[in-house]
């Protein structure tokens, strides 16, 4: 039998396991990340004080178990510069779309990172998507976890069963949530594709654009913002798709900006924005905006998400030199077909570097 910790976890592993390295920062880099997202100010309490409740039974027991996004966990790193691995304790904290873990040594925090949860897999031990090391824990006694795929994959460990099972529960529901994650962003130019970290504020009926999750948490400008609140929202459909009503779908429904057109021939999830002017000129003067999305299925939740943001169509039928031009509506039904890889394989493994269980839903 190999080397077992305090619990009976191994603490050897076999010959070539590998995890990633994480990026860690400073203690408190990520203090002020409000519970619902971006930068909070600095006045506000932090959402793992907030949520400090008592652990007892009665009301305040019912309440920490609704709240339950917070706890101690093990993960498992390269020790030192070596390649060697070894478990380590952090306190886990999820907030504004993230997993926050922070290193703990001699019973205070040390250095931190976040791990941006929408667009990421929650895989258990056993899961043929897990990695070979995973699903070698799996086999070992007094071991309980699951693996994290998102940016880097991470291995975490729990006390218990019970436990794993909650935090794998709150962290796929995170990683399901619509409106936050991972979309293309195509050049304007219909030339390629962007991959951008995107939030959609309902309130503020904006779309905004990140170089990546990080800047978000940290409370940094957008790169890019698409204001949603007035826009026509089309996505890509197929002419002749087998998920196309020919009864209910007119032909020329779909009218996509040129460069929309060029990039649906390397990716074919994705929509257009087309923003409208706040002043008289919104009949003559827009601008479009492309995305495209990881599947049909997170184009459908985009879609669904957008849907509830726009105030109202605008239809172009006062200037005559411009066509009429619907946004979907309330029409969500996502249009596409599953091309072979061929053209398209670079986005693919953009994708496909992010979620393991993408390649394999499209073999």
């Amino acid at each position: 039998a190999g080397a077992a910790d305090e619990a009976g976890a191994p603490t050897s592993f076999p010959a070539g396991s590998h995890v990633e390295r994480l990026r860690w920062h400073e203690p408190g880099t990520f203090a002020r990340a409000s519970p619902t997202g971006g930068s909070a100010p600095s006045s506000e309490p932090s959402a793992a004080s907030s949520l400090l409740l008592p652990q007892g039974g009665g009301a305040a027991g019912d309440v920490r178990r609704r709240l339950w996004r917070q706890g101690f966990v093990r993960l498992l790193i390269p020790r030192g510069r070596s390649s060697k691995l070894a478990w380590r304790w952090c306190f886990a904290d999820i907030r504004a779309h993230h997993l926050i873990l922070r290193r703990v040594r001699s019973g205070r925090f040390s250095s931190e990172t976040a791990i941006a949860l929408p667009g990421a897999e929650v895989l258990p031990f056993a899961s043929l998507l897990a990695s070979d090391l995973a699903r070698w824990l799996a086999k070992q006694p007094h071991v309980f976890g699951f693996e994290l795929r998102a940016d880097a994959p991470v291995v975490l460990r729990l006390d218990d069963a019970r436990a794993a099972e909650r935090w794998q529960e709150v962290l796929q529901r995170e990683a399901r949530l619509p409106g936050a994650g991972p979309l293309l962003l195509g050049a304007s130019d219909g030339g390629g594709w962007n991959l951008r970290w995107c939030i959609l504020e309902l309130q503020a009926k904006r779309l905004c654009c990140y170089s990546e999750a990080l800047d978000f948490l940290l409370g940094q400008s957008p790169k890019q913002v698409v204001d949603v609140g007035s826009a026509a929202i089309r996505p890509f459909k197929e002419d002749h798709s087998p998920l196309t009503d020919e009864d209910d779908v007119e032909p020329s429904e779909v009218e996509l900006n040129e460069a929309a057109r060029a990039l649906r021939e390397s990716w074919p999830f994705g929509f257009e924005v087309e923003e409208f002017a706040n002043d008289e000129s919104w009949a003559t003067q827009s601008s479009v905006v492309t995305f495209g999305a990881q599947s049909p299925g997170d184009l459908e939740a985009w879609l669904g998400v957008l849907q509830a943001a726009p105030r109202g169509l605008r239809w172009k039928t006062d200037h005559p030199a411009v066509e009429r031009r619907p946004s979907f509506g309330h029409n969500n039904e996502v249009m596409g077909v599953v091309h072979e890889r061929g053209s398209e394989a670079s986005v693919f493994d953009i994708w496909a570097r992010m979620r393991p269980g993408f390649g394999v839903a499209f073999d």
